[in-house]
């Protein structure tokens, strides 16, 4: 599970944080925002999530659950390859890399750092 300052960064954005589920749950990750502390869903109160002092960061398993239907993506895939040397090759984990092809696909969007 990537819990670097990029990945952090890239999740704290609206269109993923509104993906997010509350209350916590106990495979899930945060990061506090005001200290870069890392959570797990135990660790935290609904409280806590509600008053966006964390923010959520999604596991790949759930990017790709966002995505929705799995065999429609698949066609899609090798854009993931094209999408990593478009971006100067900067994600280090399959996490940035499939947040990035979400955001992409779903909202238009592309990382520049």
């Amino acid at each position: 599970m990537d819990t670097s300052k990029q990945y952090v960064k890239m999740c704290d954005c609206p269109e993923i944080q509104g993906e997010s589920v509350t209350p916590p749950y106990p495979n899930d990750y945060y990061a506090r925002r005001k200290h870069g502390a890392i959570r797990y869903g135990y660790q935290l109160l609904t409280s806590d999530i509600i008053d966006n002092d964390y923010t959520w960061l999604p596991r790949q398993d759930q990017i790709q659950e966002m995505m929705g239907d799995f065999d429609k993506m698949l066609p899609m895939l090798p854009q993931l390859e094209r999408l990593d040397k478009a971006c100067g090759e900067q994600f280090t984990s399959m996490e940035q890399l499939w947040l990035a092809f979400y955001m992409l696909e779903k909202h238009k969007k592309t990382w520049d750092g």
